[in-house]
């Protein structure tokens, strides 16, 4: 699969292999003037045929004119191998950079597009890992693979045809090592694959232990857990040295068999060619050029072998990438989806007998059966792990339930266009996650091409505008990672803030005031109804504030909805939701704990 990301650059890499064969040509004939210069202006000796016509030039019949011929000669060939290798560097580069971003991008969208459910398996760093290292695998591949067994085999071919006209049996001595090469490659191929395998894994855990310890900063000071939390990072980087250090092992043991190789081939080559100038079957111009040529012969033969370690490595990397390309979706989307009919200011759910979990066998929501009228303020209470949230994430369909079915305007979601599904629901978590750009940018994620009135209205309404005027570069002030540079409340009045600016007929409130102080819940309480008022509002809380305006009162508890009703009748009833209310009721608040 990554080979066909290379593909995309066949006209970059047609060029990169013309270049392989201008070199190998450069390379062939780089000794040749050394021969002639040996041969002909040193010894006398006749010039070539395919060189006579030299003689005829004025000037070149002398020894001395041969010779600053030749030593021009070698000066161009030299300048011409120094172009050619430079502008086959550059273009190399650029492509394996293109090939590989192309496959990165492919990988972070499966992985941003993906089921929730299968990204959280998997930690954060790993998959940092699989985006920006294992995607080097097309790059290693394409240039670092297949493009040099091209290049060596196209050395190889122009070598060897020169060396079969100067002595044939030389020239099958030369070559008996490649075999050799080969065995050795495919006996050391297996472990070097299993080793490079364990290395990326290795280094996927280390990323993700580097990871963890930044983003976990104040909870790992307020514990004192640095020496522990350091102990952990240690002991996950000594795994991925381990790793390293047995792939770097067998790299070396296979470099020394392949030098020891090539080391006796050369060795063998060049005493039968000494052997057959002292019988003057063979010129020293010529002993030269096999020489040359013995060196220029193997170095294509032992690269092409080292191709192991590469392949290795370019095998565990795509073994990694293939398996983010080719994991199955958990809500995948229909070839021909449904298209929602249009948008009031609210829109109408339906859950219908719903069954959902996170593991088999292990259900979260049992038979859950709920009608939202479009326009309705919904509440769901219940204590923690009571599914409310889990209930809420299949709205905009982060999730499929197991069984039963969510409509959205009478359409089942599963059927729907996910992008137009998304777009008419906006969510408000309890930890909302702010971007390191400005103010208004945060505000205006849901809808980037939004005004900055519609922005500073929307922050209005969220109650955020007094804060964000007084913060050093307002509206434009850019903001920390994950907006730690504003206290709790104000990352929630952002979030509030861009919700409201999306303009979705469905707004999901998740805890929306879990980190304000009662005076300002309650003014954010009052904006937000007053804001929302025709939306489809669903609101999560544990403060029976926040909840009693709400239309309709739903309560959870393992999964299952218990009660429903209004503030009112809940009370009136004397069930769950009334016992929340007296055992927890302080001066007018009260917290579902």
């Amino acid at each position: 699969m990554p080979m066909a990301y290379a593909l995309r650059h066949r006209t970059a890499l047609a060029v990169i292999a013309l270049l392989d064969v201008a070199l190998a040509a450069v390379a062939a004939a780089l000794p040749w003037p050394a021969k002639l210069a040996v041969d002909s202006a040193l010894r006398g000796e006749d010039l070539p045929g395919w060189a006579a016509w030299l003689t005829r030039v004025p000037g070149l019949g002398t020894p001395a004119g041969m010779l600053a011929l030749l030593a021009a000669a070698s000066v161009v060939l030299v300048a011409a191998r120094s172009v050619l290798a430079g502008v086959q560097r550059v273009m190399r580069r650029t492509a394996g950079q293109r090939m590989s971003a192309d496959l990165a991008m492919d990988v972070l969208d499966r992985l941003q597009r993906g089921s929730l459910a299968r990204r959280s398996a998997r930690p954060t760093g790993d998959l940092v890992q699989r985006v920006l290292a294992d995607t080097r695998c097309v790059d290693t591949l394409a240039l670092g693979v297949l493009l040099a067994v091209f290049q060596a085999a196209t050395a190889l071919t122009v070598m060897a045809v020169i060396m079969w006209g100067l002595d044939p049996l030389l020239t099958v001595v030369s070559l008996a090592v490649g075999p050799a090469l080969l065995l050795a490659a495919r006996g050391f191929a297996g472990s070097m694959t299993r080793n490079a395998t364990r290395e990326a894994d290795a280094l996927g855990d280390v990323m993700t232990s580097a990871e963890r310890m930044l983003s976990a900063v104040p909870e790992i000071q307020s514990f004192t857990a640095e020496e522990r939390e350091l102990r952990r990072f240690a002991a996950c980087a000594d795994r991925q040295v381990a790793a390293g250090l047995r792939v770097h092992r067998t790299a070396l043991l296979y470099q020394l068999t392949l030098g020891g190789i090539t080391a006796a081939g050369t060795a063998v080559v060049l005493a039968l060619a000494a052997l057959a100038t002292l019988r003057a079957t063979l010129s020293v111009g010529d002993l030269i050029i096999f020489t040359a040529y013995v060196a220029a012969l193997y170095s294509p033969l032992e690269s092409t072998a080292h191709l192991g370690d590469a392949v290795a490595r370019a095998r565990a990397g795509t073994r990694r990438v293939v398996e983010v390309l080719e994991s199955t979706q958990d809500v995948p989307q229909r070839h021909h989806p449904v298209t929602l009919p249009p948008a009031g200011h609210g829109s109408a759910l339906v859950f219908d007998g719903v069954v959902f979990g996170y593991q088999p066998g292990r259900p979260v929501l049992h038979d859950i059966s709920l009608h939202v009228e479009a326009g309705e303020t919904v509440a769901l209470v219940g204590p923690t792990g009571a599914g409310k949230s889990t209930l809420l994430s299949l709205v905009p369909r982060f999730f499929d339930p197991w069984a039963g079915h969510v409509f959205h305007d009478g359409v089942d979601v599963r059927l729907a266009r996910l992008h137009q599904l998304r777009s008419r629901v906006s969510v408000v978590r309890q930890q909302p996650l702010l971007l390191p750009v400005s103010v208004a940018e945060n505000i205006a994620y849901g809808r980037p091409d939004a005004s900055r009135r519609d922005v500073e209205h929307a922050a209005r309404h969220a109650l955020a505008d007094d804060f964000i005027e007084a913060l050093p570069e307002g509206y434009d002030t850019v903001l920390g990672e994950h907006g730690s540079t504003l206290s709790g409340g104000q990352q929630q009045r952002l979030a509030i803030a861009r919700a409201l600016l999306k303009d979705a007929p469905v707004l999901i409130l998740d805890e929306p005031t879990a980190a304000l102080d009662p005076e300002s819940e309650a003014a954010l309480v009052t904006a937000v109804a007053r804001a929302a008022a025709g939306r489809t509002v669903l609101v999560i809380a544990h403060r029976l504030s926040t909840v009693r305006g709400a239309d309709r009162i739903v309560v959870l508890d393992a999964g299952r909805i218990i009660e429903h009703g209004t503030h009112t009748e809940l009370l009136t009833t004397g069930g769950t939701y009334a016992r929340y209310h007296h055992l927890n009721l302080i001066g007018g608040r009260g917290e579902v704990r």
